[in-house]
């Protein structure tokens, strides 16, 4: 957890450091986020992402207390948030005070992980409770959305450095990309036992820093039943 936490550090500053090369003014940080059973579930399952869609951890590239702040509360958390949030909100349309909030359940990235999950390790109450969640790109916009192309060029080396560690250290057996192959491959190069594939939503499996990939489309718009199928036939 220690060069995670390092890596992260490195991250953040190397991102402050070149704000230049990219348009966004405001940045948000991610960090992977463990279910309160994968410890002790049988079939250890990592699902994968594109980038956060906003997140907790928050900076000003361009203001020294705002990164400094930024990564004392990415190393604070790092290890202590889960997965609750999706079981939390599953469902829910309205908060106390009566105003819409984020429904996971309405997510068809949620539903498809927890299906998968659930396929994976049935006997677990809430399936997404048995996975590890990551995304690629762990800087993106403040403001919501995938981070630009000059923002992913600034952070992919260390990005790829930090998925590496975080296989590493969650010892996933599966690792299932939900990206589409144009976000994951270029973090997969010394991937072993490569398949392309010709199917509909999964493109590519193979072996990665010791854990059997897939890579499958984003499930936005896509037929849930079909993904998943296509998808499990190759967690085995």
């Amino acid at each position: 957890m220690d060069n995670l936490k390092q890596l992260y550090a490195n991250l953040i500053m190397n991102v402050a450091q070149n704000h230049n090369k990219y348009g966004e003014k405001g940045l948000t940080v991610f960090t992977a986020l463990k279910g309160i059973n994968y410890q002790s579930s049988q079939n250890k399952v990592m699902i994968v992402g594109r980038a956060p869609n906003k997140w907790e951890h928050d900076f000003i590239p361009r203001k020294e207390d705002s990164i400094e702040k930024c990564i004392s509360s990415v190393h604070n958390t790092i290890e202590e948030w889960t997965l609750n949030w999706v079981k939390n909100l599953w469902g829910k349309t309205l908060n106390e005070e009566g105003k819409k909030k984020y429904n996971t359940k309405k997510s068809a990235f949620w539903r498809l992980s927890k299906n998968i999950a659930k396929h994976q390790n049935p006997n677990t109450e809430f399936s997404i409770d048995s996975i590890v969640w990551s995304n690629l790109y762990k800087i993106s916009n403040q403001k919501g959305g995938n981070p630009s192309a000059k923002l992913k060029d600034v952070q992919f080396h260390l990005c790829k450095q930090i998925l590496d560690a975080e296989i590493d250290y969650y010892k996933p057996k599966y690792i299932v990309f939900l990206t589409g192959s144009n976000w994951a491959l270029p973090f997969l190069k010394d991937a072993t036992q490569v398949q392309n594939c010709t199917s509909k939503y999964v493109k590519q499996v193979g072996i990665y820093c010791g854990s059997i990939y897939v890579i499958a489309q984003h499930p936005q718009g896509k037929s849930e039943e079909a993904h998943l199928k296509e998808i499990v036939q190759y967690l085995k």
